[in-house]
Parts: structure tokens; sequence; C-alpha cells
């Protein structure tokens, strides 16, 4: 029983992790081209730290929902 439910927990959790941030879709991409930095590292840095929040913003708020 207990296994179970971790198991569909885990299940549901990566399913929201993968289909809650916009990874593949470009939209991000077009957001980036208008940043004035002239390094590019840091223009990758800032596109990766996005992800991440949005990923954990939705997901913390759709468990606590």
């Amino acid at each position: 029983m207990i296994g179970t439910s971790v198991q569909l927990a885990i299940s549901i959790g990566v399913r929201r992790g993968l289909l809650s941030n916009e990874s593949g879709l470009g939209s991000a991409a077009i957001a980036q081209s208008a940043s004035k930095s002239s390094d590019p590292s840091r223009n990758g840095l800032i596109a990766m730290t996005g992800t991440f929040i949005d990923t954990l913003l939705v997901n913390t708020l759709t468990t606590l929902t």
C-alpha cells in the first residue's frame, strides 16, 4: 500500500515536472534574444535559472493545492 502510494506520487511528480516548463518550445529563446548582455554564459545561466524557478514554483503550487 505504501509502496504503491510512493510510486504513484513519484510518477505524478515526474509528469508535472516534465510538462510544467516550456523546454523545447523556443519561446524562452525569443525573450533571451532581447537581452543586452555581451556575455553569452550569463545569458545561458539566466535562461536555465528561469526554467528552474518556473518548474519549482509550478510543482510546489500544484502540490500544495
